[in-house]
């Protein structure tokens, strides 16, 4: 495997987008088009607004536990997968608005018209969204996409008179047929070795 410097990138900007379940992956073309902040870029996709710069987007696993199972003659011939593992991100949207406290909250359509989000029952479901990540460093545009990203609080909101107030939030990646559970993308400038 080569060195190609053109294929690091640093997360300097980043934004979220959410859409309907199952709102396909945008092109290649159109990633690289995109510029920092245009909202309406992707279409089918709604930008989730400001998201924390000093707690950014961690990709995980749950589960995934395995085994090693021997045999007579070899104790320890192979190893299996006994419980299936769960593949997520967790994100921190700060905007104090109506899309993030639905999110965080599972309550959908929670604003009233007098402009009170009001929650009446404590969440017991997820909220499912496509979810895409679009990571710029200078002139590259580095994508994520899940057509199906199971939504919902990931831990307490927490106060402080000297940061911004973040809403901690994990999409689990669900499968959709005919998709990838999840797939890395975008532009990445052209191979060159070093």
């Amino acid at each position: 495997m080569a060195h190609v410097d053109s294929a690091v990138v640093t997360p300097g900007t980043g934004f979220v987008f959410l859409g309907d379940p199952g709102t396909v992956r945008p092109s290649p073309a159109l990633i690289a088009s995109y510029v920092p902040m245009d909202d309406d870029h992707f279409p089918g996709y709604n930008a989730l607004g400001h998201t924390s710069r000093d707690e950014l987007p961690q990709f995980g696993q749950e589960g995934g536990t395995t085994e090693t199972q021997g045999t007579w003659s070899n104790a320890s011939f192979r190893e299996v997968v006994t419980e299936t593992a769960a593949d997520y991100v967790t994100f921190n949207p700060l905007q104090y608005d109506a899309s993030v406290l639905e999110l965080y909250t599972g309550q959908v359509g929670g604003m009233t018209v007098d402009g009170v989000f009001e929650v009446q029952n404590s969440a017991t479901t997820t909220i499912n969204k496509a979810l895409l990540i679009v990571i710029v460093d200078g002139p590259r545009r580095v994508s994520f996409h899940s057509a199906n990203a199971s939504i919902r609080r990931e831990d307490s909101v927490e106060l402080n008179t000297d940061e911004f107030t973040r809403f901690p939030l994990r999409a689990t990646f669900l499968k959709v047929p005919g998709q990838a559970l999840y797939s890395f993308g975008g532009v990445v400038a052209e191979d060159e070795e070093s």
